[in-house]
């Protein structure tokens, strides 16, 4: 006959296994059959487990092992940081500059508010959970396998067997299952303790050196450098714990013997092999003064002076740094936009203000200050397996801080971070709050959990909304590279009917259209005018919430150039300019513009401009062999369309003018 005890010990596992769900999900998802493979399905994934995650938890608070009393813990050092952080990411999304991107986050990124929401509800939940040994060990091992299959993958492709067929085109690190090699990098250094210390209690001698030794395998593949620093940052505090806390003499000489054979290899590895891809990453150490992180730094320190307290808001790093974004900064990545401190602790600064700030160092030292406390209660009780657990947690936070000095979190690093916190006060000694689970208790609690369904549902059903827009986006963008413009743009549409607020949608379909009007000759001007006017309402409302607005503005000035609005134009023109001097992209579309209106002298202005940057292309090189063949300078001409045929032999718009040239000589 089964019990209530029973049915309630029943409902407590299958909420672990929510939990263990959670963590094995999130970092393994990656969907080709959307156009953000990685980012956008990881934060739909977030979302309905942890929603899963919570209705276990309702039901198993309910239905409790005895039925009758809960016993909550509450762990100062961590529980109140965790609250004040949420406090201030949301004091910073009340007084954010772009409400919209502080709630969801950017499209690239999707970490906003409901992310800290979600991790929050995550860290609190799991604090209702029975963490014994075996749910312990078992979360433990999830992360471990997780990792392992992260980093298996990442060797595999360095290999160059993506069986998954994940790798970017073009791109040659790993990026595995999580989507980008420095965020697999960063999070395999954080699991790396916990599996090289065996939290996870496996028994098979050979898996106990076989998966850290292939998560540490994988960093290395990754060419992640703030992976490597977290990584030795983990061996300098390991051996300086091994030395403060260890009696074990045995041991000590192990983890040296194994340094000095880790470091003798790799030092012969670089000096035998100079010229492979991680010798280089290793040697590029010591050319960091060069790193343009030093200009990010800079410039976003800029968003933290005009927004101290509160900050932007999460999510708007990019929008607020639009304005500091510097002429040297710009120049040394010309082809890219930066969206991100790349530190998580300026990040934070400079999205949230310095109030998070506070709560998030709090959190970090709240948890550290338990594992070293641990330690040294349980070495002076000689409790080994507790005493490699907390020394496990304490090197992963390591990692983590390190990491954090050169890089930032993405979805699957957040998780990760939250479930070390939960590990570090799932064994902390604290004064439990004993709950009487009577009827009343248990109405109130139904009538509490009510809006939080509410709003989990609410964003579950948003997310899967956002996820279905996605793969139309991408059905759309997949048809413009196959010329059929009418069925991508219905695609398009609809993924914008769909997610309404999303710019980037907005911003690709106003681009299309304007790319399709210049380069396909529409014999009725009144249709062609009205494309291009919808695509100037389109990238008005982009720029609402788009990231980069001055990319906005310089297409809005193209498409106004287009059709005739030429004064608006030139404002915008000038605008974009004054902001951003180099603009490549934006140049050579305006040089080309200039050349089919036969403003030779405005064309060449922007090639000289171009020029002066030192900027080179094959898209560069045919714009001037363009020009010269437009004047009549049919030499010049040539040597620009040979000179893009010695780059890429295939390419028909130089083989064409080639031939057009060679048939008039």
């Amino acid at each position: 006959m089964k019990t209530s005890a029973d049915s309630g010990f029943k409902f407590q596992s299958i909420q672990a296994a929510g939990l263990y769900l959670l963590a094995a999900v999130v970092p393994l998802i990656i969907f080709k059959g959307t156009f953000s493979h990685s980012d956008l399905p990881k934060s739909t994934a977030l979302i309905i487990t942890t929603g899963l995650f919570v209705l276990l938890s309702a039901i198993a608070v309910l239905f409790s092992k005895n039925s009758k009393e809960l016993k909550w813990k509450f762990v100062p050092l961590t529980d109140i940081p965790v609250i004040i952080l949420f406090l201030a990411v949301l004091l910073s999304f009340i007084f954010s500059i772009n409400h919209y991107n502080s709630y969801y986050g950017s499209y690239e990124r999707q970490i906003g508010l409901l992310t800290y929401i979600i991790l929050f509800l995550v860290y609190f939940f799991a604090s209702t959970l029975n963490w014994n040994k075996k749910n312990i060990s078992r979360l433990c091992l999830v992360m471990e396998s997780a990792a392992f299959i992260v980093a298996l993958n990442a060797v595999l492709q360095q290999l160059g067997l993506d069986l998954f067929e994940l790798q970017p085109h073009g791109y040659t690190r790993p990026v595995s299952f999580i989507g980008n090699a420095v965020f697999a990098g960063g999070f395999l250094a954080i699991v790396l303790p916990i599996s090289a210390l065996n939290l996870s209690g496996k028994k098979n001698q050979i898996l106990r050196y076989l998966i850290p030794l292939v998560i540490l395998t994988g960093i290395i593949v990754t060419r992640t450098r703030s992976a490597y620093i977290a990584v030795a940052a983990e061996a300098v505090i390991g051996i300086t714990a091994a030395f403060i806390f260890y009696d074990k003499k045995i041991l000590i000489k192990r983890i040296i013997l194994m340094l000095a054979v880790i470091l003798l290899f790799a030092a012969a590895f670089i000096i035998l092999i100079p010229e492979n891809i991680f010798s280089a990453r290793i040697k590029s150490f010591f050319d960091a003064f060069n790193n343009p992180r030093w200009l990010i730094w800079r410039d976003a320190l800029g968003v933290f002076y005009k927004y101290p307290v509160t900050g932007p808001g999460p999510g708007n790093f990019p929008l607020a740094f639009s304005e500091f974004y510097s002429y040297s900064l710009r120049y040394d990545d010309i082809n890219r936009y930066v969206d991100n401190a790349h530190n998580n602790y300026l990040q934070i600064l400079c999205t949230m203000g310095i109030i998070s700030l506070t709560g998030y160092l709090s959190v970090i030292t709240g948890a550290v200050i338990i594992c070293i406390r641990k330690i040294t209660e349980y070495r002076k009780e000689k409790i080994t397996g507790n005493l490699f657990f907390y020394s496990a947690l304490l090197l992963s936070f390591t990692g983590y801080i390190f990491y954090g000095l050169t890089n930032f979190d993405d979805l699957s690093i957040m998780l990760y971070f939250t479930l070390l916190l939960i590990l570090v006060r799932s064994c902390a000694e604290n004064k439990s709050v004993t709950l009487k689970l009577n009827r009343r208790f248990k109405a109130v609690f139904v009538i509490i959990m009510l809006p939080v369904f509410v709003f989990l549902g609410y964003n579950i059903n948003k997310s899967l909304e956002h996820f279905i827009a996605d793969t139309e986006f991408l059905k759309g963008q997949q048809m413009f590279r196959l010329n059929r413009f009418k069925e991508g743009i219905n695609l398009v549409n609809y993924a914008i009917y769909t997610w309404q607020q999303n710019p980037v949608y907005r911003y690709a379909i106003a681009a299309e259209v304007y790319r399709y009007t210049v380069v396909n000759k529409i014999a009725n001007e009144e249709i062609r005018s009205d494309l291009l006017k919808q695509a100037a309402a389109e990238i008005i409302k982009a720029k609402v919430n788009h990231s980069n607005p001055i990319a906005c503005d310089a297409l809005l000035s193209l498409i106004y150039f287009e059709y005739g609005n030429t004064d608006e134009a030139e404002r915008l023109k000038t605008e974009v300019l004054n902001k951003d001097k180099i603009n490549i992209e934006y140049r050579i579309n305006l040089s080309n513009y200039y050349l089919k209106n036969k403003q030779f002298s405005k064309s060449l202005e922007q090639i000289e401009e171009i020029k002066t940057i030192g900027y080179q292309s094959v898209k560069f090189w045919y714009l001037q062999a363009l020009y010269y063949d437009s004047i009549g300078n049919k030499t010049e001409s040539l040597k620009f369309a040979e000179r893009i045929l010695e780059k890429e032999p295939y390419n028909k718009d130089a083989e064409d003018l080639k031939r057009k040239l060679s048939e008039i000589k």
